[in-house]
């Protein structure tokens, strides 16, 4: 079993199936994007092209964060938090998830990490340096 699943089985089981459902989902949408278990902030941490989604499990709930969070469209509004960039969407397990607009996310933050390089800022939690923006 690698790092990513033990982590996994420290969550409550309901969070663990939508932390599993999430992780599914992001494979699905980018293939080719790494995936790294980061322990201390109990996060399973993706990057393609730099830092891409962290996956986070609660005693509650679950998170995708978006490392371009701030960057995504959100017209329903489900994006939460104040940072420079991130931005996560929290996902009950007893609700349905939002499968459609996270995979709208998914695409936008992956194909803006494609066109701009790493996000700015990002690098450490993915065992790199910090990087900084793609001059044009």
């Amino acid at each position: 079993m690698g790092a990513v699943e033990q982590m996994i089985l420290t969550f409550p089981s309901e969070v663990a199936a939508t932390v599993r459902a999430l992780r599914a989902l992001v494979r699905e949408m980018v293939p080719d994007a790494t995936e790294k278990a980061q322990p201390a902030w109990r996060t399973i941490n993706f990057d393609h092209h730099g830092g891409l989604i962290a996956l986070g499990g609660h005693a509650k709930w679950a998170t995708i964060g978006f490392m371009r969070g701030v960057e995504l469209a959100d017209p329903e509004k489900r994006l939460q938090g104040t940072g420079k960039t991130m931005r996560n969407i929290r996902v009950d397990p007893a609700v349905p998830i939002p499968r459609a607009y996270l995979v709208r996310l998914i695409g936008e933050a992956a194909a803006l990490n494609e066109r701009e390089g790493p996000p700015p800022g990002v690098g450490r939690a993915w065992g790199g340096a910090r990087t900084s923006r793609k001059k044009p």
